[in-house]
């Protein structure tokens, strides 16, 4: 291993800035980063930091995926040679369920993957494999499934949130506003646009974490009936959590869904959850606790739309561009 991570060394100048194969420097990184552990650091105290990078969890996730995966293809033979009421052995059961296995991973892992490369090269920014969990968590479930990582492109790194939708398409936000009490724009670069989602009739503004305490940011222009914040916000400020997202609510005229981490993180902060769901009249329609949960709730765009019509209060809202 040693000889090749010389050799890589070797040639890793090309891939760099202003190497001939700069623009390749993206799957560089994928094939490097997923032999030996990054070495990237930051030089101050991240907001949020893991034990573990993203890669070496993905690593494990496709080890974990390999036993399911032989299992399946000799249960495919098994269930074939039982059908036609012929005994087959392990081997030959394997077999069969091999070659109707193989059109499939060659379809949803190396086109998936290529595209992904593609895209990264294209884009300037890195592999990234979570977001292989993301879209199969998409598809799986038939549902929009949002959350947010840190990636890096264009040699930045972004508190990216990632929404993915059950036909394999992809659309993104980048943090805005960045928590100047841990100098998170020290290491962290800021986006420069919101984004509005539509899904299923309903129009979606998802947010990150600190933008909550920022109204003219997440203001409503009739453009959005749900707004939705994914974020790490700490048990002493807890409060302010709480009473921001009615606010956000209320003034908006929109569902709001606040997702909130529990536990304890690395650098010993805790957080107690409290994610909630709020209807456009301020009235809190669900709220969780201090450990994980998962809930189903069903809302209506009727009863938003009544209380829209009876209080137009959006219609009276100050004009303004944010730059």
């Amino acid at each position: 291993m040693k000889l090749f991570k010389n050799l890589l060394g070797s040639v890793k100048p090309h891939f760099e800035k202003g190497g001939k194969l700069e623009k390749l420097y993206p799957a560089y990184d994928a094939f490097e980063t997923f032999l030996f552990v990054p070495d990237h650091t930051t030089h101050k105290g991240a907001h949020v930091r893991d034990a573990i990078d993203l890669k070496r969890t993905m690593f494990l996730v496709i080890i974990a995926l390999v036993p399911c995966l032989l299992f399946g293809m000799w249960n495919v033979g098994y269930q074939y040679h039982l059908a036609i009421g012929e005994t087959a052995t392990i081997m030959e059961n394997f077999i069969f369920g091999f070659w109707k296995f193989l059109p499939l991973i060659i379809v949803s892992y190396a086109v998936g993957l290529a595209v992904e490369f593609a895209f990264a090269i294209y884009r300037g920014h890195s592999v990234n494999e979570g977001y292989l969990v993301t879209l199969e968590h998409s598809k799986e479930k038939e549902a929009l499934v949002i959350g947010s990582i840190l990636v890096e492109e264009n040699r930045s790194t972004y508190n990216r949130l990632i929404c993915a939708f059950p036909d394999g398409s992809l659309q993104y936000y980048d943090k805005r506003h960045l928590f100047g009490m841990m100098n998170e724009s020290d290491y962290i670069t800021k986006g420069d646009k919101r984004i509005t989602l539509e899904y299923k009739g309903w129009n979606i503004c998802p947010l990150i974490c600190y933008d909550l305490r920022f109204p003219v940011y997440s203001r409503n222009n009739d453009d959005y009936d749900v707004l939705i914040y994914v974020a790490n916000w700490p048990v002493k400020r807890i409060e302010h959590w709480n009473k921001l997202l009615v606010a956000r609510a209320i003034e908006n005229q929109s569902y709001v869904v606040g997702v909130n981490r529990v536990g304890e993180d690395i650098n010993g902060i805790n957080y107690n959850g409290q994610s909630a769901l709020i209807d456009a009249n301020g009235h809190i329609i669900y709220i969780g606790g201090e450990n994980e949960d998962v809930k189903t709730v069903v809302i209506s765009k009727d009863d938003l739309q009544s209380v829209r019509s009876k209080l137009p209060f959006l219609k009276d809202a100050d004009t303004f561009t944010m730059h």
